[in-house]
């Protein structure tokens, strides 16, 4: 069976995470750009940053603090709150060498959570050429796309975390679980 790889051209930041009631995903950037050399610290617990810019930690209902630090250096320090039944999308900006928070609570699946988009190009292991005509859908709903002549989709949906399936008649399906959205 032929494989489809995904090319991520995420515009609203997508990762591999999984979902928990009280969950904090983390997206941190520098210039733009996802950071991997900075470590997040919530509550005592330390996580380095994936080669994605993402960190996520499972948090119950209440204040929880954060410190962030590169090379041993803390570039940044806040807290967030959040009741136990709301997840937390923090990004983070490092500027000349100092972290600037923004922290969004909600909800998941409540209809006031806001959307994002998961955008991408479908290329082909085999050939190498765009995959036209691929189904990408989130599993369980009624969202869904096809990929255009160049491969490309995009799909808005319900921040949150989705098991994502992409179809084709000729390469069959696979499932990414477990991609966030926000």
């Amino acid at each position: 069976m032929k494989y489809i790889r995904v090319l991520a051209g995420v515009m609203a930041a997508v990762s591999a995470v999984n979902l928990y009631a009280g969950e904090a995903v983390f997206f941190v950037t520098e210039e733009g750009q996802a950071v991997n050399d900075i470590a997040v610290v919530v509550d005592g617990n330390k996580k380095l940053v994936q080669q994605n810019g993402f960190a996520a930690f499972d948090v119950t209902g209440g204040e929880h603090q954060v410190q962030l630090t590169k090379l041993g250096e803390t570039t940044g320090e806040f807290s967030f709150t959040v009741k136990p039944e709301e997840n937390a999308d923090i990004k983070v900006d490092i500027i000349g060498g100092e972290a600037m928070p923004s922290v969004s609570v909600y909800v998941p699946g409540a209809a006031d959570a806001g959307k994002g988009k998961i955008i991408g190009n479908l290329i082909s292991q085999d050939t190498g050429g765009a995959v036209a005509g691929a189904r990408i859908a989130i599993e369980g709903t009624e969202y869904a796309a096809m990929s255009d002549d160049n491969g490309h989709f995009e799909l808005e949906v319900p921040r949150g975390t989705y098991d994502v399936s992409i179809m084709h008649p000729n390469y069959g399906k696979k499932i990414s679980h477990g991609v966030h959205v926000f």
